[in-house]
């Protein structure tokens, strides 16, 4: 059977990870945030094919020049849509990362409910013995 202060120093071991993993959570929630607003910017003020190139003063040179600018524009896209994934795909793997954060914290914390409970029967015990030597 474990002692009272084996329980407490598991507690207490269980309470920091929660600690620890609580800072990680806000740490990544203003990760998120900043890269969701970035991914945003990007979106509204670059993405729009449109803006990424301006095919309107292409046109004074024509043929050739006009077709090196709709390339550009079209790999430009391309890049964009690419890393515009990559960044959707680091904000699920954040928000997984999150989430599975907040199951462990229930985990532990559903675990410190069992130890106390664990202590203070011992408690009991041990002052039920006390009373019954007296």
């Amino acid at each position: 059977m474990r002692t009272i202060e084996e329980i407490q120093a598991e507690i207490d071991e269980l309470w920091e990870k929660i600690n620890k993993a609580t800072e990680f959570i806000a740490i990544l929630r203003e990760v998120q945030g900043r890269v969701t607003k970035k991914k945003e910017d990007i979106n509204s003020d670059i993405y729009n094919p449109f803006k990424l190139y301006d095919m309107t003063r292409a046109s004074k040179w024509r043929g050739d020049r006009e077709c090196e600018a709709a390339d550009l524009q079209a790999d430009g896209c391309v890049h964009l849509q690419n890393s515009q994934k990559s960044t959707a795909n680091l904000l699920d793997e954040i928000a997984a990362e999150i989430e599975r954060l907040e199951k462990c914290i229930e985990e532990w914390k559903k675990r410190i409910e069992h130890l106390e409970a664990e202590k203070d029967e011992l408690e009991n015990l041990q002052d039920n013995g006390d009373q019954e030597t007296q």
